[in-house]
């Protein structure tokens, strides 16, 4: 019997954007990629990012989320049952970094002990990616990441508005965007 999903993510622990998308590409049936994947490159990114809260720019690396070709089989995500548990889990702005995955292309997916810490937080930020229609195949343009100290960058929804995501600190935001949650390290406009 042929088993047909709704919807199929595999746990492929690689950090190298490479390793994922070849195992994106091996799930193929007839020219098409059959699972997600779990968005490894970019939590390592994160890792990198929020544990040391510095070189803010996320998607200035490789990872599922950044390829438009990929964006779609993205699922992000700040920890998990395995990262959690040992030396791979955000120790630092966990908050921003969820904010991060709930703004940008993929398919979030919120770690259960987050919700349940920071859930008033992390609902205001879920709303926002759904007033604005942000889905996994959503494009962004990278307002400003030149800079180490932030990076900025605006979603575009399918209801035809941008959601900015300002990492880190000293983002000043366009006069014509309201501040939605803000923290530590984040700003969601």
């Amino acid at each position: 019997a042929t088993i047909k999903p709704t919807f199929s993510v595999g746990e492929y622990w690689d950090t190298n954007l490479s390793a994922v998308t070849a195992w994106l590409n091996a799930t193929r049936v007839n020219d098409t990629i059959q699972s997600a994947a779990f968005d490894f490159p970019l939590k390592d990114h994160i890792n990198a990012c929020c544990n040391t809260g510095a070189g803010w720019n996320l998607l200035g690396s490789s990872c599922l989320a950044s390829e438009g070709a990929y964006r779609r089989y993205s699922v992000t995500f700040v920890d998990n049952h395995d990262t959690y548990r040992d030396q791979n889990k955000v120790t630092s702005n966990v908050l921003a970094a969820n904010a991060f995955i709930l703004s940008m292309p993929g398919t979030p997916c919120i770690f259960l002990p987050h919700w349940t810490q920071y859930k008033a937080d992390i609902k205001q930020m879920i709303n926002a990616r759904k007033l604005v229609g942000i889905t996994s195949e959503s494009s962004f343009q990278t307002l400003d990441g030149t800079h180490s100290a932030y990076y900025a960058a605006a979603v575009e929804g399918s209801t035809g508005n941008h959601l900015l995501i300002a990492m880190g600190q000293g983002y000043a935001a366009p006069s014509d965007y309201k501040e939605i949650v803000s923290g530590t390290n984040y700003a969601m406009y």
